[in-house]
């Protein structure tokens, strides 16, 4: 009586809160010796399972027997929001494999439907709040996710490119709420670059991140890290 648990496969954790989409991943978790003895299927978990629609499809399609060419992402979305499913599929994929300016692109496409009527699928219930909230959301991570690439690539990493940074990121941290330690895309394309800065609050919250177990150290930490990333920009 075994069930296959592969920890963090969906989402990683501690993870700042962004939808993922990682076929690749998936399917090599899944494929794990671990999982090919399971004799009671497959379970999975996420912190942020709102955002994680993308992953939870592909998680149990794959668990029950399908392979990612096979997956069909778009009849997915189509459960959510039918009509938008083209986008809202191009757009999840988009996340992780769109350039800067084509994930910009999609975000303005995906934006432009908020505010409509919207028919409403036999999955909405997995939508958090309304379509329009699922829709900002997504749009905000495609902008984050430009902003988050762009950042990584900077030279140098200035006050400029801190400011760029924080006008997509910051109204996202503060629609989310969250304001613990993180690893994941952030933690790789924002933290790792900032080691550069020579800037003392910068780096005194950056060296937080790596005592996040401590929850007196962890909480509050991304707060106090973009708080002096905000004010090394105003003074740069």
């Amino acid at each position: 009586k075994t069930l296959a648990f592969p920890y963090g496969l969906v989402e990683g954790e501690p993870t700042f809160p962004l939808t993922e989409w990682d076929p690749a991943r998936l399917e090599r978790g899944l494929s794990g010796p671990a999982a090919q003895v399971a004799t009671r299927g497959a379970m999975a978990n996420a912190q942020t399972h709102c955002l994680q629609l993308p992953h939870l499809y592909l998680f149990a399609h794959l668990a029950q027997g399908g392979t990612v060419e096979s997956a069909d992402l778009a009849g997915f979305a189509r459960r959510l929001l039918p009509g938008l499913e083209g986008l809202i599929a191009e757009a999840w994929q988009g996340l992780t494999t769109a350039e800067p300016s084509a994930q910009r692109k999609l975000a303005q496409q995906v934006r432009a439907q908020a505010g409509g009527s919207h028919a409403l699928g036999d999955l909405k219930g997995l939508m958090f709040d309304d379509p329009d909230r699922f829709l900002t959301d997504l749009a905000m991570n495609l902008e984050v996710r430009a902003a988050l690439t762009e950042f990584a690539q900077a030279s140098p990493v200035d006050a400029q490119a801190i400011s760029k940074l924080l006008a997509a990121l910051r109204p996202y941290q503060q629609r989310t709420g969250f304001v613990d330690a993180y690893g994941g895309a952030v933690y790789e394309k924002m933290n790792r670059p900032l080691e550069q800065v020579d800037d003392p609050a910068i780096q005194t919250a950056l060296q937080h991140f790596v005592d996040w177990r401590d929850p007196s150290v962890r909480q509050g930490v991304t707060q106090r890290l973009l708080d002096a990333m905000e004010a090394f920009a105003k003074r740069g």
